[in-house]
């Protein structure tokens, strides 16, 4: 519901006399919303009416009476407005606004506001389309958003608000204690209003369901290399997590390099066998390889899928998502810290995402035989999301390789993508544009799902080294294991 026209004309009046010219003006915005005042006009008056047009659009004229009193914290007609406004809404909303205030912004100030938003999206799909210039990037947006936008039962006859914390409360990341406070609340408010509590129906989780398969590949004495293996049957369950020991008898398998291979169909049926026993839905494994640094080069994706069977002789990349991680950065807890600033900053590049910023957030190589290892590490950790190698030399060594490798660990960057060889016939500064656009970034998923397509693509045609997806290497940090508790704890004892 918006406020009336009159109480407009009040906020108009107040802030025309909280500020008497455009520089105090100017000012307040720039202080308090780091924004420039972009409208022009005849009259001051003008200027400060598209202003309240655009807050008001926004559903963020109490932030902006708030920020107005933060920089003239005595204005008695400030002071008089922000009460009128908060009086409005009380007296307007729904009667859950009280509790909603006092007992849950408490407990959703010490969560990750990131979660709280991607929550508001998942429960309704549509907003992006109903409110395509509604910002939710704060408490007050999501009581706007809750008790103004979408105040009314949902199909399924629930309160959006409750909801939301029902599907917050269930979100895996969280402390315990968070969770049992959220479902409280839910409980409460459900007694007290007689209203119908939420459920989390199958329909609404999304349709294909996203299995990975990990494996550990760590050097040991003698050239031979311990493997281990944990399969995690759903992302969304980040606290179901099962380890695929083959060998009873010793933690994993013990052998040379040349002999991983071998065992990976064994892994993979095991993983198939697990979800087809727990779901009716359809999926899709990401296999996940983590690495020695002079192994992340290796082509597991042209590995076998299957062992000795005449039915079927698929490779690796032609059935499953692959890519390739390090398993050096298990040990090192300097790496481990660089990648969670290279996190970061793919969450922040993301909000803003576009054609621009990629190629920004990007570096580029078309070779590796002068690159200077340090200097690029340098520049990956500044302000990097990735790198990219379209166009390697047909002899270059496996230290250039490890040297490149050790500068995207070091520096953090969660996203890799390189080209073996050379490919006839494409040109070098658009084949990788195609494949690291808005959509495939946008998750780690879209990324996957994309480079299957690619491999696929190639492995079809008699002449696959043609296609780029027969060439490329994607290391890529996700789904990053700080959100695995489980996982985490068990790679870090190995």
């Amino acid at each position: 519901m918006g406020l009336p026209g009159s109480l407009l004309k009040e906020i108009e009046a107040a802030l025309l006399a909280a500020f008497p010219d455009t520089v105090d003006l100017e000012k307040m915005l720039r202080y308090q919303f780091d924004k420039p005042l972009d409208f022009k006009g005849n009259k001051y008056t003008e200027i400060i009416f598209r202003l309240i047009v655009e807050f008001e659009s926004k559903n963020k004229l109490p932030e902006l009476i708030d920020s107005a009193l933060k920089e003239n914290p005595g204005n008695s007609e400030l002071n008089e407005i922000n009460q009128k406004i908060k009086d409005f809404y009380s007296s307007n909303g729904n009667p859950i606004i009280k509790s909603f205030e006092e007992e849950l912004k408490p407990i959703l100030d010490a969560i990750d506001f990131r979660i709280c938003k991607s929550i508001c999206y998942k429960i309704i799909p549509d907003l992006n389309i109903n409110l395509p210039n509604f910002d939710i990037d704060n408490f007050n947006s999501l009581k706007n958003l809750f008790f103004y936008k979408y105040s009314n039962l949902l199909s399924d006859g629930t309160l959006p608000i409750l909801k939301f914390v029902y599907f917050l409360a269930c979100e895996k990341t969280l402390q315990q204690s968070t969770s049992q406070k959220l479902q409280k609340w839910v409980k409460n408010t459900v007694d007290k209003y007689n209203l119908k509590s939420p459920t989390y129906f199958e329909s609404e989780l999304p349709e294909v369901l996203h299995a990975y398969l990990l494996i550990i590949v760590k050097s040991e004495n003698n050239n031979n290399y311990r493997l281990n293996a944990y399969f995690i049957p759903n992302e969304e369950d980040k606290k179901n997590i099962e380890p695929l020991d083959i060998e009873l008898a010793e933690k994993g398998i013990l052998c040379t390099f040349d002999k991983i291979p071998e065992k990976i169909p064994e892994f993979i049926k095991k993983s198939e066998r697990h979800i087809i026993n727990h779901t009716t839905r359809p999926w899709e494994l990401t296999i996940e390889f983590f690495l020695p640094i002079a192994h992340l080069n290796e082509k597991v994706e042209h590995w076998k899928y299957t062992c000795n069977d005449e039915l079927d002789d698929s490779l690796l990349g032609e059935k499953c998502r692959v890519v390739v991680r390090s398993s050096d950065r298990l040990e090192r807890g300097d790496w481990i810290r660089a990648l969670r600033f290279g996190i970061d900053r793919l969450k922040n590049v993301r909000a803003e995402l576009n054609e621009q910023i990629i190629q920004e957030k990007f570096v580029h190589l078309t070779e590796l035989s002068s690159f200077k290892g340090k200097t690029l590490k340098n520049t990956l950790e500044k302000d990097k999301i990735g790198l990219k190698l379209s166009c390697p030399p047909p002899a270059v060594s496996d230290e250039k390789y490890k040297e490149l490798f050790k500068a995207i660990l070091i520096s953090g960057i969660p996203i890799a993508v390189w080209k073996r060889s050379s490919i006839p016939n494409m040109n070098p500064l658009d084949e990788f544009n195609n494949f690291l656009n808005v959509n495939s970034l946008s998750s780690c998923s879209k990324l996957f799902n994309l480079l299957l397509e690619e491999r696929k693509l190639a492995y079809q045609e008699a002449q696959c080294e043609n296609y780029l997806g027969y060439h490329l290497g994607v290391l890529c940090e996700e789904p990053n294991l700080e959100e695995f508790p489980d996982l985490k704890a068990a790679l870090m004892n190995l």
